[in-house]
């Protein structure tokens, strides 16, 4: 889980918003440049074209239109690129949690698809607290997670009212297990199931 949601850094991605903000820049240093110079050596049609455009890209970015058109219309032949990140964190933790593991993987060198036989482990209890949003304090800069992550006793299970903070433990109770026995193209489902105290193994119709 902290592997799948660590935030992961994307490099060279087109941004819409980049290119109007760079185009809002190229237009507004013309313009301030033209506005020093003798009125006979700046053409009065590249003046007005300029400044429409300028009009054109601030309207665009106030309502995020980054359209086909709004580019065409800007002449923008290439849009900028630039780094972004991506970070997924779990908003509203469900009643019931159903985690799936992917053992597919594909191999490059042969360009064929086995099946992951590594072993696995999972806990009887799991917090989900570390990987869920704080509703009450949430980041908006793309470079930090989007809330910040419970320590080990960093803290306590009662908030300021003296009740239990929802933020800080959301557990979840093993229940049932679905496990695959076979290759990746052939194979059984076996399921595990609690009732009580006792696990229970059903393979089709035996239990």
């Amino acid at each position: 889980m902290s592997e799948f949601t660590s935030i992961e850094r994307i490099e060279n991605v087109e941004c819409e918003k980049c290119s109007l903000l760079t185009k809002k820049e190229q237009l507004t240093k013309f313009l301030d440049k033209a506005s020093t110079l003798p009125a006979e050596t700046v053409s009065p049609e590249l003046l007005q074209t300029a400044k429409e455009r300028l009009e054109c890209c601030n309207e665009a970015l106030d309502s995020d239109d980054f359209s086909k058109l709004t580019f065409e219309t800007l002449k923008i032949a290439s849009k900028t690129q630039a780094n972004k990140t991506k970070h997924i964190m779990i908003a509203k933790p469900p009643k019931v949690l159903v985690l799936h593991l992917n053992r597919s993987q594909f191999n490059m060198f042969t360009g064929m698809s086995a099946k992951n036989y590594a072993s696995l482990s999972y806990p009887k209890l799991l917090n989900m607290a570390g990987w869920t949003t704080r509703h009450d304090c949430l980041e908006v800069n793309p470079g930090l997670p989007i809330s910040d992550v419970p320590e080990s006793g960093a803290r306590t299970i009662l908030n300021d009212e003296g009740e239990l903070d929802l933020y800080t433990i959301n557990l979840y109770e093993l229940k049932s297990v679905v496990a695959h026995y076979g290759g990746h193209h052939n194979g059984h489902y076996v399921a595990y199931r609690k009732s009580g105290k006792t696990w229970f193994k059903i393979s089709d119709d035996e239990v």
